[in-house]
Protein backbone atom coordinates (compact mmCIF):
# COMPACT_ATOMS: atom_id res chain seq x y z
CA UNK A 1 0.00 0.00 0.00
CA UNK A 2 1.36 3.39 -0.93
CA UNK A 3 1.89 6.18 1.57
CA UNK A 4 -0.93 8.24 0.03
CA UNK A 5 -3.35 5.32 0.32
CA UNK A 6 -2.34 4.78 3.97
CA UNK A 7 -2.76 8.48 4.72
CA UNK A 8 -6.24 8.55 3.17
CA UNK A 9 -7.46 5.21 4.58
CA UNK A 10 -7.13 6.19 8.25
CA UNK A 11 -9.09 9.48 8.03
CA UNK A 12 -11.75 7.92 5.78
CA UNK A 13 -12.18 5.01 8.23
CA UNK A 14 -12.46 7.40 11.18
CA UNK A 15 -14.98 9.54 9.27
CA UNK A 16 -17.06 6.47 8.37
CA UNK A 17 -17.10 5.31 12.00
CA UNK A 18 -18.14 8.79 13.15
CA UNK A 19 -20.93 8.93 10.59
CA UNK A 20 -22.18 5.51 11.66
CA UNK A 21 -22.25 6.70 15.26
CA UNK A 22 -23.98 9.98 14.38
CA UNK A 23 -26.60 8.54 11.99
CA UNK A 24 -28.95 7.26 14.77
CA UNK A 25 -28.86 10.74 16.29
CA UNK A 26 -29.72 12.24 12.90
CA UNK A 27 -32.59 9.78 12.44
CA UNK A 28 -33.85 10.54 15.95
CA UNK A 29 -34.10 14.20 14.91
CA UNK A 30 -36.75 13.21 12.34
CA UNK A 31 -39.24 12.14 15.02
CA UNK A 32 -41.67 14.69 16.41
CA UNK A 33 -42.81 15.15 20.01
CA UNK A 34 -46.09 16.30 21.47
CA UNK A 35 -46.79 17.38 25.01
CA UNK A 36 -49.49 19.22 26.84
CA UNK A 37 -51.50 19.88 29.96
CA UNK A 38 -54.95 18.47 30.62
CA UNK A 39 -57.11 20.63 32.89
CA UNK A 40 -60.34 19.38 34.43
CA UNK A 41 -63.66 21.22 34.35
CA UNK A 42 -62.90 22.48 37.86
CA UNK A 43 -59.70 24.20 36.66
CA UNK A 44 -57.32 21.75 38.34
CA UNK A 45 -54.92 19.38 36.54
CA UNK A 46 -56.71 16.21 35.41
CA UNK A 47 -54.68 13.21 36.52
CA UNK A 48 -55.12 9.60 35.52
CA UNK A 49 -56.71 10.32 32.14
CA UNK A 50 -55.37 8.50 29.08
CA UNK A 51 -54.65 10.68 26.06
CA UNK A 52 -54.75 8.79 22.74
CA UNK A 53 -52.78 9.98 19.71
CA UNK A 54 -54.93 9.11 16.67
CA UNK A 55 -53.67 8.98 13.08
CA UNK A 56 -55.63 9.98 9.97
CA UNK A 57 -56.92 6.41 9.60
CA UNK A 58 -58.59 6.73 13.02
CA UNK A 59 -56.20 4.33 14.73
CA UNK A 60 -54.64 5.09 18.13
CA UNK A 61 -50.88 5.00 17.50
CA UNK A 62 -49.78 5.92 21.04
CA UNK A 63 -51.20 6.57 24.50
CA UNK A 64 -50.03 8.66 27.43
CA UNK A 65 -51.48 8.75 30.94
CA UNK A 66 -51.61 12.18 32.55
CA UNK A 67 -49.42 12.73 35.58
CA UNK A 68 -50.54 14.20 38.91
CA UNK A 69 -49.85 17.61 37.34
CA UNK A 70 -52.08 16.81 34.36
CA UNK A 71 -49.16 16.53 31.94
CA UNK A 72 -49.03 14.11 29.01
CA UNK A 73 -46.39 13.57 26.34
CA UNK A 74 -45.64 11.57 23.23
CA UNK A 75 -42.06 11.03 22.12
CA UNK A 76 -40.71 9.60 18.86
CA UNK A 77 -43.86 10.33 16.87
CA UNK A 78 -43.65 9.94 13.10
CA UNK A 79 -44.29 13.26 11.34
CA UNK A 80 -47.85 13.58 10.08
CA UNK A 81 -51.38 14.63 10.95
CA UNK A 82 -52.95 13.49 14.22
CA UNK A 83 -56.01 13.97 16.36
CA UNK A 84 -56.43 13.38 20.08
CA UNK A 85 -58.87 11.41 22.17
CA UNK A 86 -59.24 11.41 25.94
CA UNK A 87 -60.23 8.46 28.07
CA UNK A 88 -61.38 9.21 31.60
CA UNK A 89 -60.24 7.05 34.54
CA UNK A 90 -63.68 5.37 34.53
CA UNK A 91 -63.28 4.37 30.85
CA UNK A 92 -65.39 7.01 29.05
CA UNK A 93 -63.85 8.05 25.75
CA UNK A 94 -64.24 11.39 23.95
CA UNK A 95 -62.63 12.97 20.91
CA UNK A 96 -60.98 16.34 21.30
CA UNK A 97 -62.94 19.04 19.46
CA UNK A 98 -59.95 20.77 17.88
CA UNK A 99 -58.29 20.90 14.48
CA UNK A 100 -55.85 18.06 13.79
CA UNK A 101 -52.20 18.52 14.64
CA UNK A 102 -49.67 18.60 11.83
CA UNK A 103 -46.38 17.39 13.31
CA UNK A 104 -43.25 18.20 11.33
CA UNK A 105 -39.97 16.27 11.55
CA UNK A 106 -38.09 17.19 14.72
CA UNK A 107 -40.92 19.43 15.95
CA UNK A 108 -41.92 19.78 19.59
CA UNK A 109 -45.61 20.66 19.58
CA UNK A 110 -47.76 21.60 22.56
CA UNK A 111 -51.52 21.18 22.87
CA UNK A 112 -53.10 22.08 26.20
CA UNK A 113 -56.63 20.79 26.73
CA UNK A 114 -59.50 21.52 29.09
CA UNK A 115 -62.23 19.05 29.92
CA UNK A 116 -65.77 20.37 29.79
CA UNK A 117 -68.97 18.63 30.66
CA UNK A 118 -71.86 19.30 28.35
CA UNK A 119 -75.42 18.10 28.36
CA UNK A 120 -77.43 17.53 25.17
CA UNK A 121 -78.83 21.11 25.19
CA UNK A 122 -75.35 22.61 25.40
CA UNK A 123 -74.14 20.41 22.55
CA UNK A 124 -77.09 21.39 20.33
CA UNK A 125 -76.61 25.09 21.16
CA UNK A 126 -72.96 24.81 20.17
CA UNK A 127 -73.88 23.12 16.88
CA UNK A 128 -76.60 25.66 16.00
CA UNK A 129 -74.52 28.65 17.12
CA UNK A 130 -71.40 27.45 15.34
CA UNK A 131 -71.88 25.98 11.87
CA UNK A 132 -68.27 24.73 12.07
CA UNK A 133 -67.17 26.12 8.74
CA UNK A 134 -63.97 27.35 10.36
CA UNK A 135 -63.50 24.04 12.17
CA UNK A 136 -64.00 22.11 8.93
CA UNK A 137 -61.54 24.35 7.07
CA UNK A 138 -59.02 24.08 9.91
CA UNK A 139 -59.23 20.28 9.78
CA UNK A 140 -58.35 20.11 6.08
CA UNK A 141 -54.85 19.18 5.01
CA UNK A 142 -52.60 21.82 3.46
CA UNK A 143 -53.24 20.30 0.01
CA UNK A 144 -57.01 20.41 0.60
CA UNK A 145 -56.84 24.10 1.51
CA UNK A 146 -54.77 24.86 -1.60
CA UNK A 147 -57.24 23.01 -3.87
CA UNK A 148 -60.12 24.84 -2.19
CA UNK A 149 -58.61 28.22 -3.06
CA UNK A 150 -57.66 27.04 -6.57
CA UNK A 151 -61.32 26.05 -7.11
CA UNK A 152 -62.48 29.46 -5.86
CA UNK A 153 -60.10 31.32 -8.19
CA UNK A 154 -61.04 29.12 -11.18
CA UNK A 155 -64.75 29.58 -10.41
CA UNK A 156 -64.34 33.36 -10.30
CA UNK A 157 -62.37 33.24 -13.57
CA UNK A 158 -65.08 31.18 -15.27
CA UNK A 159 -67.79 33.55 -13.99
CA UNK A 160 -65.89 36.57 -15.30
CA UNK A 161 -65.35 34.88 -18.69
CA UNK A 162 -69.05 34.02 -18.99
CA UNK A 163 -70.09 37.55 -18.06
CA UNK A 164 -67.52 39.00 -20.47
CA UNK A 165 -68.86 36.79 -23.30
CA UNK A 166 -72.41 37.98 -22.59
CA UNK A 167 -71.26 41.63 -22.72
CA UNK A 168 -69.40 41.18 -26.01
CA UNK A 169 -72.35 39.46 -27.72
CA UNK A 170 -74.72 42.37 -26.97
CA UNK A 171 -75.46 44.72 -29.95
Amino acid sequence: MTTIAKNITVPVTILALLLLGISPAIRAGEAARLEGLLIGGDGRPAQGHVVHLIDVAGEAVAVSTTTGEGLYSFKDVAPGEYGLGIESPDGLMAAVAAPPLELAPGELARRDLKLVEADEDAIQAAIVGNPNIGMAYASWSKAGKIWFWVAIVVGIGVAIAVLDDEDSSSP
